[in-house]
């Protein structure tokens, strides 16, 4: 006699496929979403920066020669679909990187469907919780930096911790390479990014009591690309290991926000979670897996830690994954438990957070663009500061070029701060090493000037991260016998509230030479 006893799914198709048909509605809309809401709006500063200087290296220019960055060299490489995107179609810089983000977005929410354990994939209401806790956490903390590094890296990083979730048959190894080796792409990005699978691994390792996690397939997989990447940037942009990282050691640790600013922010972000962390650490009414996007969440709050500059974005990372860990109980949520309870609290006071900081707003840029004439249709721009926020994005809106090298002058407030607080009559080697340095960036600014000649040249009057209230970019480039001859080809176009804006008069047409005519001499 034959059994009439089936598997649910052969028994009912449509049991497996409306969890499929929902989670593939959600993986493709919510993306959409995202990108009708950012289309047209600024993009970060970063990101400006990147879609600019891409575009110079494609047309010819060296990566850490001619465009002098601090990061190594993989966000270029991810910067060129974009640029190509923007060319076949015309649409601006910023909406190609909208879309691709968005695009990347879809394609790993739909592969995080797809690798959805039993307890999910076969209920509705829980895939569905389970992947807006993926889209959420790709998103809602970024969503003052779309398309920054860190959410780059939780976007490829997300399939790979998904397929570290237990489920009752395994992943085909091939399936978990692929995986591993997206995901590597994304944990080298940065370097701080190295220690979410390691966090990961180490829970792993706790879980299983047994240290064969830590050289499994995946690990393996990811350790091979992040050498291949170092061995491809090491023979492609040997300038970056010779020439950036010294000076970065040396001076780029004055890029930071002051210390209360970057712990309160810590605080803050940190503790719609704390609550929830004490919870899980108890093990009561926890569902299997949760304790891998934990991992993750710490291993990014180590990043933060590590780094400790104070900027909101780098703490993407903890807050992307342990609003997924949030989202993880919620998905295997049968009733009303304390961890539930906790977790939707947690992901409310975030997105509460979250909402009152909004969308990517510059007010330096909307300064500088309110006392820009569009009339003058410039042609190039250069800004003497040393923060990225003003320079880049104003030359991304006004559709011109970027004229410097540096995306802002980043190494001149570390040498500053470091010959303010050496003794040069003792350690005068230290000292010439820091004049070097200063030196070196005018006549870097000099030779970006001489050669390129932007219709703009803007000066910030107070400096970011300097405490030397003295300093004055004039003082700082008057040692440069050619920088009288520079300022006299620029008269001064106006003033706002942080910046003395220059016109360049010498051989100017149109309506920058009908300005000119009205400007003093």
């Amino acid at each position: 006699m034959t059994s009439t006893t089936q598997p649910q799914t052969l028994a009912n198709p449509t049991a497996s496929a409306r969890p499929a048909t929902a989670g593939i509605v959600l993986a493709i809309g919510f993306p959409l979403l995202l990108l009708v809401f950012e289309w047209g709006r600024t993009i970060n500063h970063d990101t400006a920066w990147y879609l600019l200087a891409t575009r110079e290296w494609l047309e010819g220019a060296r990566l850490y020669v001619d465009i002098f960055e601090v990061n190594p060299p993989l966000n270029f490489y991810l910067t060129v679909p974009p640029l190509i995107l923007s060319d076949l179609t015309g649409m601006s810089g910023p909406n190609a990187q909208y879309t691709v983000i968005c695009a990347a977005m879809g394609i790993s929410l739909l592969a995080c469907l797809r690798l959805l354990p039993e307890d999910l994939a076969h209920s509705a209401p829980r895939s569905a919780v389970a992947l807006l806790g993926l889209a959420v956490g790709m998103v809602m903390p970024a969503m003052n930096d779309i398309a920054q590094r860190e959410q780059v890296m939780l976007i490829l990083v997300a399939p790979w911790l998904v397929a570290q979730l237990p489920r009752r048959d395994p992943l085909p190894r091939r399936t978990l390479i692929a995986l591993s080796a997206v995901a590597g792409i994304g944990i080298c990005l940065k370097p701080f990014f190295l220690l979410i699978p390691a966090a990961v691994t180490l829970w792993q390792v706790a879980a299983a009591r047994s240290l064969r996690p830590v050289l499994s397939a995946e690990n393996l997989t990811m350790g091979a690309v992040g050498l291949a990447y170092v061995g491809a940037a090491w023979a492609l942009h040997p300038e970056y290991f010779r020439e950036v990282v010294p000076l970065a050691r040396d001076v780029y640790g004055a890029i930071a926000l002051p210390e209360d600013r970057t712990l309160g922010f810590l605080l803050v972000t940190a503790a719609p979670f704390s609550l929830f962390a004490l919870v899980f650490l108890s093990g009561r009414n926890v569902p299997p897996g949760t304790g891998l996007f934990v991992a993750a969440s710490l291993g990014g709050l180590a990043a933060y830690i590590i780094q400790w500059n104070g900027f909101r974005y780098h703490a993407i990372p903890f807050e992307g994954f342990a609003l997924m860990a949030c989202f993880r109980v919620l998905a295997n949520a049968s009733r009303v438990t304390p961890i539930a309870v906790l977790a939707g609290l947690a992901i409310l006071v975030s997105g509460w957070f979250s909402a009152l900081q909004g969308p990517y707003q510059n007010p330096l840029l909307t300064e500088l663009v309110a006392d820009i004439d569009p009339a003058w249709q410039v042609d190039g721009v250069m800004v003497l500061s040393t923060h990225v926020t003003s320079g880049p994005p104003l030359a991304l809106t006004l559709g011109t070029d970027w004229s410097g090298r540096y995306p802002h002058l980043w190494p001149v407030p570390g040498a500053l701060g470091a010959l303010a607080t050496t003794d040069c009559a003792t350690a005068p080697e230290r000292c010439a090493r820091f004049e070097d340095i200063l030196t070196r960036v005018r006549q870097d600014i000099m030779a970006d000037l001489t050669t390129r000649h932007p219709d703009l040249l803007i000066v910030e009057r107070k400096a970011y991260y300097i405490d030397d209230d003295s300093f004055t970019w004039e003082g700082y480039m008057a040692p440069e016998p050619d920088w009288p001859a520079i300022l006299d080809d620029y008269r001064p176009a106006g003033s706002s509230r942080g910046f003395d804006i220059w016109l360049r008069c010498a051989g100017a047409t149109g309506a920058i030479a009908q300005t000119c005519a009205r400007l003093p001499g």
